[in-house]
């Protein structure tokens, strides 16, 4: 849980960061999905590895000034990992 905790910290000090401001975010949750996307899984993989039923994963868009933090740290709850991805892998993935 401490883990979950610090993960969340950091997260919410991305998305409060001034320089950020006006920035859209796409973020993979998932153990699996980021320990695949760490071993330089592609995209289209780590979709066939979910879409096989091998491994589960949320994918979430933050937009700033849209996009609620209270939504993006209730999205990340279970998950226990985080990667921040490109639009085109967001759009890969989110089906």
């Amino acid at each position: 849980m401490a883990t979950q905790v610090l993960t969340a910290t950091i997260i919410t000090n991305k998305f409060t960061n001034q320089s950020d401001m006006g920035k859209t975010w796409y973020i993979l949750f998932g153990e699996e999905a980021v320990s695949m996307a760490e071993r330089n899984a592609t995209a289209e993989e780590i979709r066939q590895a979910y879409e096989d039923g091998d491994i589960l994963y949320e994918t979430f868009k933050f937009e700033d000034g849209v996009s609620n933090i209270g939504e993006l740290l209730s999205s990340f709850m279970g998950w226990y990992d985080y990667a921040f991805i490109s639009e085109e892998e967001y759009n890969i993935l989110n089906f």
